[in-house]
């Protein structure tokens, strides 16, 4: 939140702030645990092969920069709903900030596969008058951040 309490304008308060949802971290940890059952395999056999242990080591090297750069992502995202505008900030290094006041919001369209329903996260479309945001994927609870908006 750091970004968003910099732009407050006076007297504008954050009313809902949303995150990138946890389920990000999965195909990370998938990659991971498959070297890791590659290791376990590689070195339970009965003639060991050093090239399997190494390529089961870089498929665990693969899965935990993938953690880490979601971790990244996702700390360095902020979203925030004020009592007049949705603020929207992604990046580290180079940074890319949308905001839009909430008087120029059309709609909040919320797309959400069955999992995503089931894991409470979802795809945030913000459509204003003459243009609009591009997608904010993964958001978590995406349907209270439209109530939110809307109201």
């Amino acid at each position: 939140m750091a970004y968003i309490n910099k732009v407050l304008e006076p007297d504008e308060r954050v009313s809902y702030e949303a995150k990138l949802s946890r389920v990000g971290y999965v195909p990370g940890w998938v990659v991971t645990a498959i070297g890791i059952v590659l290791a376990v395999a590689a070195t339970q056999s009965a003639a060991p092969y050093p090239v399997a242990l190494y390529l089961a080591v870089l498929v665990i090297a693969v899965g935990l920069v993938w953690i880490g750069l979601f971790w990244i992502k996702r700390a360095s995202t902020e979203i925030a709903v004020t009592d007049r505008r949705v603020i929207l900030k992604t990046g580290v290094i180079s940074r890319r900030t949308v905001e839009m006041n909430l008087t120029r919001i059309e709609s909040v369209d919320v797309r959400q596969g069955i999992m995503a329903r089931l894991l409470d996260f979802g795809d945030v479309i913000i459509r204003g008058t003459g243009a609009g945001l591009e997608p904010i994927k993964g958001v978590d609870a995406p349907l209270e951040f439209r109530r939110r908006v809307l109201s």
